[in-house]
């Protein structure tokens, strides 16, 4: 088990993999510190910690509920890295601020501690939904089309500018665009089992297409304007407060192709679409109109979201579900997915062009 965790996070990482494991495992953090941050939110002193998380966040050593007194709670999450994608965004004044729609927990402490550790001290929003309706997705939308959108809004220049750091491999480089290989869609004929000829067909016509089309899809990528991105709004991520949308886990956060963000939120597969074909449009409209609400109405063409939002769904969700198909054979919705996807591919090489 340890060489297995040694290959596949190396030697650093997979320590702290293994540590996480260990039953009650809380880390260490100074007194002063806890009580510091615990007076901040408002507690009366440090009560029990509990390990609320068993995560696999790179830098990430433990994710903690402080009990702080008359019921109420804060979360400590402690980093062996001080240059985590996370703490770059918490330490952002653009972060820290929010919008409208949306905003970061309250940060009441961030701090260093001997022997390399930063602890994060930071609001406890309670318990998050860890599947959405189709109401909140469209809500979401509009709450990551506001952050990405401010990010255009704010001069590089300015104290409140987003951070710098990007959360994907440079636009308009190949290793920004992981599409499936054609050979894993017709390979043995697996395929036309498991969805019918027609549907494997069309799908590997449209992924030899898509490896045709290769280098103007990276070209286009390399186009699209990049904001400041979330990275990870699945369930898991998303609390509500007030009337706003909270966005936690900040790990996959920096600079990535506008579109980037709403394509992880309707990533396949996705039952609530099954079940709402116009979802997708209903987010993507979402989306743009919060962009526009914070960047101004001629920042951003329609169409440049369309193609950041198509080219992530080709580079993620179209692959995972090739995959899938392959590994876990033909389940309610995996069909339906690769017949909405193979068309969403279709609408990109229409929008690219010839």
């Amino acid at each position: 088990m340890a060489e297995r965790a040694i290959a596949e996070f190396g030697p650093h990482e997979s320590i702290i993999h293994a540590r996480r494991h260990i039953p009650g495992y809380v880390g260490s953090v100074p007194d002063d510190l806890v009580l510091r941050a615990a007076h901040a939110a408002g507690g009366v002193g440090r009560g029990p910690a509990t390990a609320i998380l068993i995560g696999r966040g790179t830098g990430v050593d433990v994710v903690v509920r402080h009990d702080i007194g008359e019921g109420r709670s804060m979360i400590r999450k402690s980093f062996v890295s001080a240059h985590d994608a996370e703490l770059s965004a918490y330490r952002s004044a653009f972060v820290r601020r929010g919008g409208t729609r949306w905003r970061a927990p309250v940060v009441y402490e961030l701090a260093h501690a001997p022997g390399g550790t930063w602890h994060l001290f930071i609001e406890d929003v309670g318990t998050v939904a860890r599947r959405f309706d189709g109401a909140t997705m469209i809500d979401i939308a509009f709450a990551i089309g506001e952050l990405n959108g401010a990010s255009l809004a704010i001069g590089a220049g300015s104290d409140r500018a987003p951070p710098s750091h990007r959360s994907t491999a440079t636009p308009g480089s190949p290793r920004a665009l992981w599409l499936p290989d054609p050979d894993d869609v017709d390979r043995d004929g697996a395929l036309d089992a498991l969805v019918g000829t027609g549907l494997a067909r069309a799908a590997h016509a449209l992924v030899v297409r898509l490896a045709e089309r290769r280098e103007a899809l990276v070209r286009r990528l390399g186009e699209l304007p990049t904001v400041f991105s979330h990275g990870d709004p699945t369930p898991g991520n998303v609390g509500s407060v007030g009337g706003r949308r909270v966005l936690l886990d900040w790990a996959s956060s920096g600079r990535a192709p506008v579109g980037t963000d709403v394509a992880q939120l309707l990533q396949a597969p996705n039952r609530l679409i099954d079940a709402r074909p116009r979802l997708p449009a209903e987010c993507l409209a979402a989306y743009g109109g919060g962009l526009r609400r914070s960047a101004g109405t001629s920042a951003l063409s329609d169409e440049d979201v369309e193609v950041g939002l198509l080219i992530r769904m080709m580079s993620g969700s179209l692959r995972w579900q090739i995959h899938q198909l392959r590994i876990a054979g033909s389940r309610p919705g995996l069909t339906e997915n690769l017949s909405r996807l193979t068309r969403d591919g279709e609408r990109l090489l229409e929008l690219v062009g010839p």
